[in-house]
């Protein structure tokens, strides 16, 4: 029995965007399938701990015998080192049919992989085909990720960002910039979210914001609007124009705010809100007309780290990458 150990700079090298966005999809199926088992994920806030720290048990199991795996995620956010990351994240993928662990990865790259692949996802079934304008907020590490993924299934000609720190946004334009292949170079800081919005085909989040970053009245028809964590980065009337709303999970609906909140109102209805992997089994539709407004929120599902890291593991396999050491 062998354990294969992976590091964050091999992980970074054995899957591209594209392949992610390919792999979030069987992910999503899975589970809309139901062959991927709700696991009991776990949060322990240590707020009084010396470091105080936040530690996430996230667990996927796959039937049939394929699999089945752990992550473990942390933000040690009371350390002041300023020298070593304050957040962690490992995954610990294990057989399906003997139960013997077969991987430890490193899972930071991992994770922003498969959290920009579920917005490319998204985009892809929620998107109008001649999407050419996008509106980003947010300026820190999941956002890279999402102009990423947005950029392999639509040929995106201009990037508006927006966001509240100049300096980040400075960075994150000459980042996006520099990147080449297929994100565009017209990338510019926008002054008026407002017009932003009203300019974008395609609206992405990807903020810690807890109140609404835009007016939902600026959207034109045909806009399509994701939202990635927990918070509740839009507003109402986002919801209340949308004519598909889409959630990553059944159970987001019921605690997180973005949904929470309207349904409170009766601006939707939980019957109005479909899952993505329906959409992936053509189950429920997608976008049905050019000028539907769409939404969806991805809060991350533990069954994307299982198959993002399984695949990640069979590539490495094939290439004989990483360390391997006998358990027995």
């Amino acid at each position: 029995m062998n354990l294969r150990v992976l590091s964050e700079a091999q992980v970074k090298g054995l899957a591209t965007m594209r392949e992610a966005i390919d792999v979030q999809r069987e992910a999503f199926a899975l589970q809309a399938r139901g062959v991927s088992a709700p696991g009991l994920v776990r949060w322990l806030d240590r707020e009084a701990e010396t470091p105080s720290c936040l530690v996430g048990f996230l667990p996927a199991f796959l039937g049939g015998g394929r699999g089945f795996g752990v992550k473990i995620v942390s933000d040690f956010y009371g350390r002041r080192d300023p020298a070593t990351p304050h957040m962690a994240a490992t995954v610990l993928v294990c057989d399906g049919t003997t139960g013997a662990p077969r991987a430890v990865i490193s899972a930071g790259h991992l994770t922003d992989l498969r959290t920009g692949a579920a917005t490319g996802l998204a985009v892809d079934l929620l998107a109008r085909r001649d999407a050419r304008v996008a509106a980003i907020f947010g300026a820190g590490r999941v956002a890279r990720n999402q102009a990423e993924a947005l950029c392999e299934v639509r040929d995106v000609e201009t990037i508006w960002v927006c966001g509240r720190t100049e300096s980040r946004l400075q960075a994150y334009t000459a980042d996006l910039r520099a990147r080449g292949g297929r994100i565009p170079g017209d990338v510019r800081i926008a002054r008026s979210t407002r017009d932003a919005v009203a300019a974008a085909d395609v609206v992405i989040t990807a903020t810690t914001a807890r109140a609404p970053v835009f007016d939902g009245r600026a959207l034109r028809p045909g806009t399509c609007v994701v939202t990635a964590g927990a918070h509740r980065e839009v507003d109402s009337e986002t919801l209340r124009r949308a004519g598909k709303i889409v959630a990553d999970m059944r159970e987001a609906v019921t605690w997180a705010p973005v949904f929470t909140v309207p349904l409170g109102e009766g601006v939707v209805q939980e019957a109005d809100i479909a899952e993505l992997g329906e959409l992936v089994l053509g189950l429920r539709p997608g976008r049905e007309s050019p000028e539907e407004i769409t939404f969806c929120n991805t809060q991350g599902v533990p069954v994307q780290d299982l198959v993002t890291a399984q695949y990640v593991l069979r590539k490495a396999e094939e290439r004989n990458i990483g360390t391997v050491i006998p358990l027995l």
